[in-house]
């Protein structure tokens, strides 16, 4: 297998942690050409997979369908899977030397390590994310989102409806109502979207790494798009351009949904340092309720909870 170390922005290097610099300093990319077939890319599109081997196909075929006027690059991290995922992604970039870089390492590295050591690899002016059991459904996504983008400098990010995919059924749609612009007070307290939606700019990105707590809770989108929406609006396209995944026993589970919460609590937490002084008792008030809901589960868990 031929290795190559690939190009690595210098700026983020002074800002890792040592567990994310050594899983950075670990990982190589398979041999390519993009950096010479594109050498000033205006999108990258992200993609992090782990055992995803029922999915990354059809993750990978929606980005590979985008229809665009720029030049875009695409950044897999495949996180040392055992499914097969590794040998699918693998054959996609033999397949397309000139569009995919894939990053790997010899060990598992987790979210955090897979997620940053694709981040520093990055060239664009913008950021496009697709995790490996998403993907996206409409051909004119990334021409949509960057269009506006580049027609509203202000604005930090784009992102649209999703459809929700469980058991290989569409149950609904995130979020299922609004579009326009979106302003932090309109992110605060709603659920969060998915990040397989989101595009922005990847100077807004530089800024939110020097943040620590965005470092430190960087598995969940709740932060990186209140930040995001910190630094400037967002523009909500109202309509369906990619599906989300439900795993079967995931975050739906029981566990799963404590998990959920408990990352929501700490993603929450962490934001209360960055949004205006009006904002923040809502928050504690959003928090205590999170925590009533853990422990309302521990006990359903326990067969302890009786309602009344």
């Amino acid at each position: 297998m031929d290795k190559i170390k690939g190009y690595i922005n210098d700026e983020y290097l002074h800002l890792m942690e040592k567990k994310i610099q050594n899983a950075i300093f670990r990982s190589y990319e398979l041999k390519n050409n993009v950096l010479d077939a594109i050498p000033e890319p205006l999108v990258t599109v992200r993609t992090s997979t782990y055992q995803h081997s029922k999915y990354i196909e059809q993750c990978i075929q929606g980005v590979l369908n985008q229809k665009t006027s720029f030049p875009v690059e695409y950044i897999i991290g495949e996180d040392f899977s055992t499914d097969g995922t590794r040998e699918i992604v693998c054959s996609y970039a033999k397949k397309y030397p000139d569009r995919i870089r894939v990053v790997i390492s010899d060990r598992n590295e987790g979210v955090r390590g897979n997620g940053w050591r694709c981040k520093v690899r990055a060239r664009g002016k913008y950021i496009a994310l697709c995790e490996g059991d998403d993907y996206w459904s409409d051909p004119l996504k990334l021409q949509k989102q960057v269009d506006y983008l580049e027609q509203n400098p202000k604005a930090q990010f784009s992102f649209h409806f999703s459809s929700i995919l469980k058991d290989d059924q569409i149950i609904g749609k995130r979020p299922n109502s609004g579009g326009g612009v979106i302003k932090l007070e309109n992110l605060l307290f709603r659920k969060t979207y998915p990040t397989m939606s989101l595009v922005f700019r990847r100077t807004a990105a530089l800024y939110m790494d020097q943040i620590r707590l965005y470092k430190q809770f960087c598995t969940g989108d709740f932060l990186l798009v209140l930040l995001l929406a910190s630094r400037g609006p967002g523009y909500l396209f109202p309509e369906v351009m990619g599906v989300y995944r439900v795993h079967p026993g995931g975050v739906y589970s029981p566990l799963g949904e404590i998990k959920k919460l408990k990352m929501g609590i700490q993603n929450r937490r962490a934001a209360l340092e960055h949004i205006p002084m009006n904002f923040k008792q809502k928050m504690i008030c959003r928090l205590m309720i999170m925590l009533r809901q853990v422990k309302i589960l521990w006990l359903k868990l326990k067969g302890l909870f009786k309602k009344g």
